[in-house]
């Protein structure tokens, strides 16, 4: 078969054949050798592929097995349950004691809409800066922003966009604290403000399937209790205030785990009272038994109270149903504030009624000093009036 193929180049001298069928080989064997790399290529790569395809497939397995874990939770699971899916895992080793020493840490939180909360909690920042001159921190925690919106007609500088979401997505430090909140001068010259906005609904959510789906490093319950109990906290501010939404979200469990005081706010009536008693039991159950032992409930706040002669059956109906509710659920300090906040028109506008009416401004002193006294705030004392 050679000899045949080589007759091809017997018009070429003797000289040059040896060389010309020498190259000519070599040019077949390097054909060759690419058409044999290929193929290897190829199947190397369908190893690979297959290979690959197979750890996908795995993952997704896996993937698919948390997801049917989550959905039975979220199925079967009421709010309390789901955060108690896994053990608790605070973010240092002496957290309880760093809840029961650190400044003052008020959430103010009840899980019915529509009574007062965001009220309370920016009028009493404004007394606690104005009357009593305490270094104030307010974090807005509901999605709804509404005292974002408040405190924002009284300072341009706070930022329309969510930034709360920086306390809790895991990283944040002291440091992160400064950069998302905003000073709320001239009118509260001690008080900075985090804000929130809706987006921060999704982002809450996303942090909670995360973790329920175990795909974080760190227990997201404790997030904002990382950034709060830092020592450096005390030397910026006396004391800290949070306005939570009326559902156990991811931004209400950070602002529970985080806090050393509790505050409802309600309106005296039979439904309201009933779910002051079921979000009190949430409260022993979720917090006091696992996950912030620490935690008081400071005291059940009337808001929205009518005049003293309008209601006069159903708000003591209601107050019996809350006494109740206290005694038996054995919550240690809890009671109900011998003060309310009325019901008033200049309270209910937009803004802050503490800055702009006499009234509203003698009504939320009297809390503000109630709280004071309940708390032991210590009050510097060149900035008490």
């Amino acid at each position: 078969m050679w000899l045949s193929f080589l007759r091809w180049f017997d018009f070429l001298p003797s000289d040059y054949r040896g060389h010309v069928v020498g190259g000519f080989v070599q040019a077949i064997g390097t054909i060759l050798a690419g058409v044999f790399g290929t193929i290897i290529g190829i199947l190397f790569k369908g190893w690979l592929d297959r290979r690959k395809r197979k750890q996908l497939e795995t993952e997704i397995d896996v993937r698919k097995e948390k997801m049917d874990g989550l959905l039975g939770k979220l199925r079967d699971a009421e709010e309390t349950t789901l955060w108690t899916s896994f053990p608790s895992a605070p973010p240092f080793s002496n957290y309880a004691a760093a809840v029961a020493n650190s400044l003052p840490i008020i959430t103010i939180a009840n899980l019915k809409g529509g009574v007062g909360k965001t009220t309370v909690a920016a009028n009493l920042a404004a007394c606690l800066d104005r009357r009593f001159g305490q270094r104030v921190l307010l974090i807005d925690l509901d999605y709804q922003g509404s005292l974002t919106t408040v405190m924002r007609s009284h300072s341009g500088q706070v930022n329309r966009r969510s930034l709360v979401n920086e306390l809790i997505s895991g990283c944040a430090d002291f440091g992160t604290l400064f950069k998302v909140s905003a000073t709320l001068a001239p009118d509260l010259p001690k008080s900075r403000l985090v804000p929130a906005f809706y987006e921060f609904a999704r982002y809450e959510d996303r942090v909670m399937i995360e973790w329920l789906l175990q795909e974080t490093q760190d227990d997201v319950r404790y997030r904002l209790a990382r950034v709060l109990l830092a020592d450096e906290i005390k030397s910026q501010f006396d004391i800290i205030l949070l306005d939570a939404p009326p559902r156990l979200t991811t931004g209400t469990i950070n602002a529970l785990c985080a806090s050393n005081y509790l505050v409802v706010p309600t309106i005296f009536n039979m439904l309201s009272a009933e779910t002051v008693g079921n979000f009190l039991q949430t409260v022993k159950q979720l917090l006091l038994l696992d996950l912030n032992p620490q935690l008081k409930v400071l005291g059940v706040l009337e808001t929205l109270a009518p005049p003293i002669n309008q209601a006069k059956d159903e708000r003591a109906a209601a107050r019996a149903t809350i006494e109740e509710a206290l005694l038996k659920l054995q919550l240690p300090s809890a009671a109900i504030f011998d003060i309310n906040v009325p019901r008033r028109n200049a309270i209910a506008e937009q803004g802050l009624a503490y800055l702009r009416d006499a009234e509203a401004r003698q009504i939320f002193d009297a809390l503000g000093s109630t709280v004071v006294e309940k708390i032991n705030l210590k009050l510097w004392d060149s900035a008490a009036e």
